[in-house]
């Protein structure tokens, strides 16, 4: 299920979820403060996230997201309600920072519950989820930050509230203030680290950081990034919110920047993507990728016209291993299959898996039948060779179709079509042997 009808079928589970992972984690902050659940608050920043998701998104819009730099939003959207609102009951930047990550694991845990394995669109998701989520979670700070009750110097006790690095840095980007967390992780006290900058610190992103605290400056407007870190010899991904400091004449006189460790979100990302596009057994890319990889190359052959040859692949004999072998044994044949076609194309190619005992192999820049059959050659003798598997020896073959772009097809599915009608081919011609799609048709 997509996740912003997750979302919005699942409000009152999530709301409950919610609530009791905020109270459960967070206790300290809970009774710090004059504060009640705002049910119907939460509902309004539960809707407005799913609307985000489930909107549609321009490429530059979708750029522009990535990099943080939203669309404002006036003062009513439920992120800035949100930070309002908390001003009054003395949750505080740390609660409300708290709010938002124990909606983000509630909701993330409960969806994966229900979609285990993710498509590519239920990634992309994913991804915008939890930028709506930063979205949010920016204007409720920004909102409780520039409150009238709240002086410009709360930004000191707000930062040293926070298990997150945060900074507070002059318009030549040295720092006035760094919190408990930036000593702790850079073993420098408040003393010393007052009036150095990244680069004095030894940080590995300080290039880009001196380029946001600038940009900063120059716009006086929040900007947000990601930046990678290395702490103890181990590599870390921050996510970084910078945020002007105004005077009350409202000119910029400082940049505070908040830094939260995303290092296992990206993770969690990158590896459900992976399920998503990649063969679990195999570990080749799968029908998905493959199809997508072959739209590619379909559109660069607009500007640089260039022929491919698709191959069909498919292991003779092997539903007879499977059953009289076992399924350990036929898994561990399509994973040596997989190495020996592999061993047969070039660094350019590209083989996948579509399902089963069914390969594909992308042969890129080929320009005739014969160098497209010198290679499917090389394939049929290597899968025609004994497979030696658990101390036992299996004989299998192939049978391979082939197709040509563009003279063949113009289209992946077409294409993929016709290089299975031409594998067919081969079967019934005795198996062992490959059939180009041009000669099915003689």
């Amino acid at each position: 299920m997509r996740l912003a009808s997750f979302i919005l079928n699942n409000t009152n589970l999530i709301l409950k979820a919610w609530s009791a992972f905020f109270d459960a984690k967070y206790p300290e902050v809970v009774s710090r403060a004059t504060y009640s659940p705002q049910v119907s608050q939460r509902e309004r920043i539960l809707t407005f996230i799913a609307k985000d998701i489930g909107s549609n998104q321009t490429a530059r819009q979708q750029k522009e997201k990535s990099e943080g730099r939203k669309s404002p939003s006036d003062g009513s959207s439920p992120g800035r309600i949100h930070g309002e609102n908390r001003i009054g009951v003395g949750l505080g930047i740390r609660g409300i920072i708290a709010e938002y990550r124990a909606l983000r694991a509630s909701v993330i845990d409960l969806w994966m519950l229900s979609t285990p394995q993710l498509s590519k669109a239920e990634v992309i998701d994913l991804i915008r989820f939890n930028e709506a989520i930063d979205q949010a979670q920016t204007e409720s700070v920004e909102s409780y930050a520039t409150g009238r009750e709240h002086p410009l110097n709360v930004l000191e006790s707000i930062m040293n509230s926070i298990s997150d690095q945060a900074y507070l840095v002059n318009l030549d980007g040295r720092f006035i203030y760094v919190n408990h967390a930036v000593m702790q992780i850079h073993g420098i006290s408040l003393k010393d680290a007052i009036g150095m900058n990244f680069f004095e610190l030894n940080f590995t992103g300080a290039p880009t950081m001196q380029k946001r605290i600038q940009q900063v400056i120059d716009t006086e407007k929040q900007f947000s990034g990601e930046v990678s870190q290395r702490i103890n010899g181990a590599e870390y991904i921050f996510e970084y919110l910078y945020v002007p400091v105004l005077s009350e004449l409202g000119c910029i006189e400082a940049v505070a920047i908040l830094a939260r460790d995303i290092t296992k979100r990206k993770l969690t990302e990158a590896e459900s993507w992976h399920n998503a596009n990649y063969d679990s057994l195999t570990d080749l890319p799968n029908r998905r990728m493959f199809l997508d990889k072959m739209a590619e190359e379909i559109k660069l052959f607009r500007r640089f016209p260039s022929r491919f040859a698709l191959l069909f692949i498919d292991v003779d004999e092997f539903k007879v291993v499977n059953d009289e072998l076992g399924h350990h044994v036929g898994d561990e044949l399509l994973k040596q299959v997989a190495t020996r076609i592999d061993y047969c194309v070039r660094e350019t190619d590209l083989v996948a898996r579509l399902g089963g005992d069914e390969f594909t192999v992308l042969l890129r820049n080929i320009n005739d039948r014969d160098a497209a059959a010198s290679i499917v050659a090389k394939i049929i003798h290597q899968l025609s060779l004994p497979f030696l598997i658990m101390d036992a020896e299996v004989n299998v073959s192939a049978s391979i179709g082939v197709t040509f772009f563009p003279t063949d097809a113009k289209t992946p599915e077409t294409l993929l079509n016709k290089a299975d009608q031409a594998m067919y081919a081969a079967k019934n011609a005795g198996r062992n042997q490959f059939v180009i799609f041009d000669d099915v048709q003689k």
